[in-house]
């Protein structure tokens, strides 16, 4: 497993930690100073497994950011186009409830990870 991690990510000698917005698996490891100009993991501990780990949470919540957005949109397009209907209506708000909800856990988790981040 240590070779596939060895080599990874093409165009990482820019080491940009990102992948348009959203953070790398290995985010945290460029912090570290794990990485060297080959892009190649240098000096590789049990430890950095949960700055992996860490990453991987972090990318997580982000797609569930964007999905409770989408979420947010189609329930208020949902009602603007339910033309009245009660069932329709209610099914709309309640997607836009539960959105505005997943939103909101995703921030507290994404404020969590930066708590957690900061202590390690």
């Amino acid at each position: 497993m240590l070779d596939f991690l060895r080599h990874f990510a093409a165009g990482c000698a820019d080491y940009n930690p990102s992948f348009f917005g959203f953070p790398t698996w290995y985010k945290y490891l460029v912090k570290e100073g794990k990485i060297n100009d080959n892009c190649e993991l240098v000096n590789f501990e049990l430890q950095d497994i949960w700055s992996i780990v860490l990453a991987v949470t972090e990318m997580v919540i982000y797609v569930a950011g964007v999905v409770a957005l989408v979420m947010i949109m189609w329930g208020g397009f949902r009602f603007i186009t339910s033309q009245g209907s009660p069932d329709t209506t209610k099914e709309a708000r309640n997607t836009v409830l539960y959105a505005i909800i997943g939103l909101i856990v995703s921030i507290s988790a994404r404020a969590i990870i930066n708590i957690v981040e900061g202590i390690f």
